[in-house]
């Protein structure tokens, strides 16, 4: 709140200021304004077109709010100018996915190189990889990211979001020797690290993740909860129903039905952490939860506002 005077003071002041309004519309983000943080992040890009990010702000807003048609028209007007970058083409791969049009964001990836700042395209090829079932070109896709990112020094948290990813990837694909091997690796990193970082939600959120890959139900519940109080969607609406989604999707690798179908249900209805029916239908996260006709119900397209 205290940043959201002192941004609007700024942009009164100058209200060509692209960033003063880009600014805006993260706060707008998180508090739940989805409408203004649109306006806003729409209004920096038309103040500053040749802004990469920018171009990207507005396409992944839109995403958010599950304006699907809307943001793919944002990235194509943006992959008009840089045809070749990864994170535009990343956003473009996971609003198809979201629609259930994998054909197509298989197209789109196709020849995507992304590097370490590129999370968007490293999303979409895992995903793409998840829905499709088919896990060898992207293990080995993430593993040269991963062999590269360790050659040259990265953040600790997108090396574990990697061994996460490589770790699920392999367990898909049956080999429970090397997903273990990843797990673990998140778990020897990211323990000792967020003793000294212990309200970073993004290890919290990794680590919850990786002890479910390891079948280990009780750690992965105890971090999972840990996530939710330590950023709830009520203060923070873009990475609370983030978080909200990894506690659904938890519950429903165990297959607790009772808890993960109403939150499914209800993290159809909010903007954020985007869950949609293709993805319902495709993931195999949700694989405990089929046949049961409340989960069957929420496969529908029109369950989705």
């Amino acid at each position: 709140a205290g940043a959201r005077l002192r941004f609007e003071q700024v942009s009164a002041k100058w209200p060509n200021d692209a960033d003063a309004m880009a600014a805006l519309g993260y706060i707008a983000r998180r508090q739940g304004r989805w409408d203004q943080a649109r306006d806003y992040l729409q209004r920096a890009a038309e103040l500053d077109p040749l802004s990469q990010q920018a171009r990207l702000d507005v396409p992944s807003t839109l995403f958010s709010m599950r304006d699907f048609a809307g943001a793919r028209r944002s990235v194509d007007a943006a992959l008009n100018i840089w045809p070749d970058a990864a994170q535009l083409v990343g956003i473009k791969a996971l609003i198809l996915q979201a629609l259930g049009e994998l054909d197509q964001a298989k197209d789109v990836l196709n020849g995507v190189q992304p590097g370490a700042e590129d999370s968007d395209a490293i999303d979409a090829i895992y995903y793409q990889a998840v829905y499709t079932r088919h896990y060898a070109g992207a293990i080995n896709t993430l593993e040269a990211l991963l062999a590269q990112d360790k050659a040259t020094g990265s953040p600790v948290v997108l090396v574990g979001a990697l061994y996460l990813y490589l770790g699920d990837l392999k367990r898909l694909a049956g080999d429970a020797t090397g997903a273990k091997a990843y797990y673990n690796l998140v778990r020897d990193e990211f323990l000792p690290e967020l003793k000294r970082q212990p309200g970073n939600a993004l290890m919290v959120n990794i680590l919850a993740l990786s002890y479910a890959g390891l079948g280990e139900r009780e750690s992965a519940m105890k971090y999972v909860d840990q996530l939710v109080r330590l950023v709830p969607v009520t203060t923070d609406a873009l990475d609370g129903a983030t978080w909200e989604r990894t506690r659904a999707q938890i519950w429903a690798r165990f297959g607790e039905r009772e808890r993960a179908i109403p939150a499914i249900a209800r993290l159809l209805k909010l903007p954020a952490g985007v869950l949609t029916p293709a993805i319902l239908r495709l993931d195999p996260d949700f694989d405990k939860l089929r046949g049961d006709k409340r989960f069957e119900a929420l496969l529908v397209e029109d369950s989705e506002p």
